[in-house]
């Protein structure tokens, strides 16, 4: 492409090419056609000679690293550029050079900021200089898991070129494929908003200057004038948000989400609001925002010492379960059981649990572990060491943001791939999902909910909103990853959201109560109730976190008769406990566990009696009667004499009761028993209770 003689010069030099390169233009295209022929050789010599020729020029230095690369003479290119450094700060072609040697050294951090720097200097005249600057940008951030910031960079970069078959192709393969893990608030560019009407005309002016820099790539410029406008006008909900876009654009993922944050607190509409916030979630999940993040993934890699053995292993055990292997892996699930038959009327309570995933690399006898849960992957860790015992070293372990495949992967907590009925695989499939969401997920503190969990964000404005948003943004995960999984409607419905469907009256005789809301639940005619309904009321009440309503089904299933079988009521006495303690009421608490412990003892065989025990501990310490919960606990371990729990429990219980030699008592006894079952992590655990004791 013939450059315009008055543009300014590609070098950076700020010049016009006309007075800058336009004299060596020439020459350099004799160097692309030696390139083209394959004559590298000469091609250098006669930079060599351009360079002598125009010692203060960075044009033929640039030129002369991007052969030496081809050529994989790293360390020269590196020295060339940065003589062209030393000539021109500025030098945007630099930069870029340097990214790709960053990229070819698998620094992705490095080269991306070495890009960005590019784009920063580079004119927007040069379209091909900013066309190459943007691709690679884009197949930067998507490595970054920043989807949003990668289809920024792939709109801009065919802005300058639209003939980038190349980069179109990218575009597809990676958002637009048929095993494509983005949900669908990830695939579209979002668009900027424009400036409310009663804005000044000089706001409306810099606004259109803001977003027309965003088009041309200019995006610190961009960032920049949002800043200001939101400055000068905090209640404007429009200009928080084309900032998040503008911050987000930029890969600068933690900044963007603050100002989403302000735009979701200042928006009127709630719909308005769950959408950007749907889009906010997109943002945790790029690298480097673990922290903001409830979607991560944990990795721990192992040497293999004896591959034989190994396999050995993981065959008696049963709990390594191999699914699928490629080229180069054999990947699988670690479960907290060993496979057992499956019939169709298996429930899926009696499935193994998932605790984590591992990939093991044959040809280099690796064995990374994964996990996207904190407290399965460290169980999976554990349960790994003890099996693999003296055949594997670790070497290292991290953590990530979770890609999202990994993320919807992580309500997948049954395992279910052993069982040979596709029918029954997907019925169970389905009902994990659902009972992930509506048990586990639902009940779990969330760094999206500002650390609150969805059941109680459902009552609260902001949070309301960013509740409804996340769920939007988890159906689109689901159905890209996990199609037809899960009916979302039954968790907006629960917590008392708009649903996206009409909710459908039950029919005569069949209510789904474990779908109810709480208003719901609180209107079912507790009399007419059977004991399953009451037992399924109770547990839906606990879930919502209702807690008095949960007491209300827990009183009704106590006063009934024993069924035939008779069923376990501790969780029913144990819940109506809590509530009087919770009262105050120590009395009325004392009255439910004498009642729960007669119960268990002529219709359960006195299987829960050390639990009723426990409790009794619990209350007579919320109480202040320490005498009665040291006795309590000291009858309960010498019935359990080497059960760890108990004495560990006894010995806390009585640090924080302030009774030192009690506390070094049940730590002493509790040290002794870790000893004599060869529990190190138990000994150590006795030890500083111990220590806290005599202290």
């Amino acid at each position: 492409m013939t450059k315009n003689p008055y543009d300014p010069c590609p070098c950076g030099s700020g010049k016009k090419f006309k007075w800058c390169c336009q004299a060596i233009s020439a020459d350099l295209q004799r160097v692309t056609d030696l390139l083209e022929s394959q004559q590298q050789a000469a091609a250098l010599k006669l930079l060599d000679e351009l360079i002598q020729k125009y010692p203060d020029n960075p044009t033929v230095l640039g030129y002369k690293a991007g052969i030496l690369i081809d050529l994989d003479r790293v360390e020269e290119a590196e020295a060339a550029l940065d003589k062209a450094l030393e000539i021109n700060p500025n030098y945007a072609r630099a930069y870029l050079i340097r990214g790709t040697i960053r990229m070819d050294e698998k620094e992705t951090v490095g080269a991306l900021q070495l890009y960005r720097q590019a784009a920063r200097l580079a004119p927007p005249t040069d379209r091909e200089l900013m066309n190459l600057i943007y691709h690679n940008i884009f197949l930067t951030e998507v490595l970054q898991r920043r989807p949003l910031a990668a289809l920024a960079a792939a709109d801009i970069a065919l802005r300058y070129d639209p003939t980038d078959d190349e980069l179109r192709e990218r575009l597809k393969l990676v958002f637009e494929s048929e095993n494509c893990e983005y949900p669908a608030v990830a695939r579209q560019l979002p668009a900027l908003l424009p400036p409310p009407p009663s804005s000044p005309p000089d706001r409306q002016e810099r606004w259109t200057q803001a977003a027309s820099a965003v088009k041309e790539g200019k995006l610190e410029y961009a960032v920049r004038e949002f800043e200001q406008l939101t400055s000068e006008a905090p209640e404007d909900a429009a200009a928080w948000y084309n900032l998040g876009l503008a911050r987000a654009f930029l890969g600068e993922n933690l900044a963007a989400l603050d100002a989403l944050d302000r735009y979701v607190a200042l928006v009127p509409d709630d719909d308005t609001a769950a959408r950007a916030w749907k889009l906010a979630e997109v943002l945790r999940f790029g690298a480097g925002m673990e922290a903001a993040s409830d979607w991560n993934t944990w990795t721990a890699v192992y040497k293999i010492s004896d591959t034989d053995a190994l396999i050995d292993r993981f065959r008696e055990d049963r709990r390594f379960v191999p699914t699928r292997r490629d080229e180069a892996m054999v990947h699988g699930f670690i479960a907290d059981r060993p496979l057992a038959p499956v019939n169709e009327s298996t429930p899926l309570f009696e499935l193994p649990k998932i605790l984590g995933l591992f990939g093991w690399f044959p040809s280099a006898d690796l064995i990374a572990v994964h996990g996207t849960d904190l407290a399965r992957h460290q169980a999976c860790l554990k349960l790994f060491k003890e099996i693999c015992s003296g055949l594997v070293t670790e070497l290292q372990d991290n953590y990530r943001t979770s890609t999202f495949s990994e993320g919807a992967q992580r309500c997948l907590t049954y395992l279910t791939a052993h069982i040979a009925s596709a029918e029954q695989k997907e019925r169970l499939s389905k009902e994990a999902v659902r009972t992930w969401f509506e048990s586990t997920w639902i009940q779990e503190p969330l760094r999206s909910l500002d650390g609150v969990s969805p059941v109680d964000a459902a009552a609260h404005g902001v949070l309301r909103r960013k509740l409804q948003g996340l769920i939007d943004f988890l159906e689109e995960l689901l159905a890209a990853n996990f199609p037809n999984t899960y009916d979302f409607d039954r968790l907006r419905h629960q917590l008392g959201l708009p649903t996206r469907r009409p909710v459908q009256e039950p029919t005569q005789g069949r209510r789904d109560i474990a779908a109810m809301n709480v208003q719901e639940l609180a209107a079912l005619p507790v009399e007419e109730l059977s004991e399953t309904d009451l037992a399924t009321a109770f547990q839906t009440s606990r879930r919502l976190d209702a807690q008095e309503l949960a007491g209300k089904f827990a009183e009704a299933l106590v006063s009934r008769p024993a069924g035939d079988p008779p069923t376990d009521r501790f969780p029913y006495y144990s819940h109506l406990v809590q509530l009087a303690s919770d009262q105050e009421d120590y009395a009325k608490a004392r009255e439910w566990l004498e009642a729960g412990l007669r119960y268990d003892c002529e219709h359960n065989q006195g299987h829960r009696r050390n639990d009723y025990d426990l409790r009794l501990a619990q209350l007579f310490l919320r109480a202040g009667d320490f005498d009665e919960a040291h006795d309590t606990y000291r009858r309960l371990t010498e019935r359990l004499p080497s059960d760890l729990d108990v004495l560990g429990r006894a010995a806390e219980a009585m640090l924080q009761a302030r009774r030192q030699a009690q506390a070094a008592d049940f730590a002493e006894k509790g040290l002794g028993a870790a000893r004599a079952k060869g529990d190190r992590d138990r000994v150590a655990y006795f030890e500083e209770l111990l220590s806290a004791a005599r202290s």
